[in-house]
């Protein structure tokens, strides 16, 4: 049979850590993550890479050779945290456009990170 005091200290533990659980979700919905770059958004199946490179931003270093994928990102504040949203490119073998994948990545806390997700609709 517990006593009094190990149940004063399971129930003062229990509502410890709904207290965490609450406030985690608090923060949680404060800082919402920044949305993902909007021009991303327009990105198609079977575009030529000129026209992805157009929304992306030409400044994308051609790293298919090395990778099998370019890659590029845009930095972003999540309530003064450094943070980015970054997109990974694959092509067919026609420079044709066949995945799009982003991710969103906190770099202090990983508050909010994603996995990576199809940008296609």
């Amino acid at each position: 049979m517990l006593t009094v005091k190990r149940k004063l200290i399971i129930l003062l533990c229990v509502l410890v850590l709904f207290s965490g659980l609450f406030l985690l979700g608090g923060a949680a919905l404060i800082l919402r993550r920044p949305a993902m770059p909007s021009a991303w958004q327009l990105l198609r199946l079977g575009m030529a890479r000129s026209e992805v490179l157009s929304i992306v931003g030409s400044d994308t270093p051609d790293a298919r050779g090395i990778k099998g994928f370019e890659s590029t990102g845009m930095d972003v504040s999540m309530a003064a945290m450094p943070s980015n949203w970054s997109i990974f490119l694959c092509y067919d073998t026609s420079e044709r456009l066949i995945s799009a994948d982003a991710r969103f990545i906190n770099r202090v806390t990983g508050l909010l990170s994603t996995e990576e997700f199809s940008v296609f609709p």
